[in-house]
């Protein structure tokens, strides 16, 4: 067992390698009869898909294989969400990636319900988890979304797997964690606390701390130094404070 939260888990498998595992599920969400909010399976499935694969991704790991548990029947439904998740592996270069898939095949139903699993591996040498240190600086990365208002978001808008490869390559980068249901607030404060060290917010803030992220919409990043909104092609950039 290793550092653990709500939807990544890493275990050592030896002094030099470790096993990277990111979840995540929807349900509810979708163009079925009973479905909470009605949007294009495709589209969710991807969304979900993207926010396992930077769960991995955000601590150094490398994906290995994807397997997909969907609660509905294989055509339609099943054959949208597998076309959605195609699609996120295929953005995040990582169309080759293996495909495991189970469908409901006896049973009718009425709501969309499905979830990925993202196995990956890494070198203890680029594992990237609690790095951060006092002093450093705060940002998020892309803005808190959730429900419909992610439905018609542009790909352009959204955070993408590249994000996070890139801030990773930046010097004096420490963490880089997706933001999801806990808010930026309960994100950065977590971390602090991990860490031993205190969250101190911005006095003035243009995004709300506070709102959940859906899919993972956008990122928290310490940096030692101060960064480049340039860098991260037209997404919003902000500061929310320090660790001190």
């Amino acid at each position: 067992m290793g550092y653990k939260n709500s939807d990544i888990e890493i275990v050592w498998l030896s002094q030099e390698q470790c096993l990277v595992v990111a979840c995540d599920s929807c349900g509810g969400v979708g163009v079925k009869e009973q479905d909470v909010l009605k949007a294009d399976p495709v589209r969710v499935a991807q969304l979900i898909t993207r926010n396992a694969l930077l769960e991995i991704l955000s601590v150094g790991a490398q994906p290995q294989m994807i397997t997909a548990t969907i609660a509905n029947e294989p055509e339609p439904t099943g054959e949208a969400l597998i076309g959605g998740i195609r699609r996120a592996l295929h953005e995040a270069g990582l169309a080759a990636l293996p495909l495991g898939i189970s469908t409901e095949k006896h049973f009718t139903t009425v709501q969309t319900g499905f979830g990925v699993t993202v196995i990956g591996l890494a070198a203890k040498k680029d594992i990237r988890f609690d790095c951060s240190k006092s002093g450093d600086y705060v940002y998020c990365l892309g803005a808190p979304l959730i429900g419909e208002e992610i439905v018609g978001r542009a790909e352009y808008e959204m955070i993408q797997c590249s994000h996070i490869e890139k801030l990773l390559q930046l010097s004096g980068v420490h963490d880089v964690v997706p933001v999801g249901s806990q808010g930026l607030y309960g994100e950065a404060t977590a971390l602090a606390s991990a860490i031993g060290v205190h969250m101190e917010f911005e006095a003035s803030l243009s995004i709300n701390i506070y709102k959940p992220a859906g899919p993972c919409t956008c990122l928290l990043v310490t940096s030692e130094r101060p960064l480049d909104s340039v860098k991260f092609e037209g997404i919003l950039l902000s500061k929310i404070g320090r660790l001190i």
